[in-house]
């Protein structure tokens, strides 16, 4: 269904050692994650997600995202709600 628009250009590399190398989500792709999964999951990554202290347009952002994988009124209704319940209601009311 697609990633977020360059996902691979905020990934992060580390080596450890010769033969293995790890890349890692940045920030912004991880909001994305968490709040998709957030949304799907019944609020399972609401904890991780206020980790990271999202900013309304960093939330925007996910929110644009995560309901081009769920197009269904319910999915957006339930992603509104927990966005209130998280203390984003000025984000939820953009939606």
């Amino acid at each position: 269904m697609g990633l977020p628009k360059g996902f691979v250009s905020r990934l992060s590399r580390k080596d450890y050692g010769p033969n293995l190398m790890v890349f890692f989500a940045g920030r912004e792709d991880q909001i994305h994650f968490k709040l998709y999964a957030a949304v799907d999951r019944g609020g399972y990554h609401i904890a991780d997600l206020l980790t990271l202290n999202p900013g309304e347009k960093e939330l925007i952002r996910a929110v644009r995202w995560a309901i081009t994988h769920d197009v269904s009124p319910g999915f957006r209704e339930v992603m509104k709600n927990l966005l209130k319940e998280m203390g984003y209601g000025q984000v939820a009311e953009k939606i």
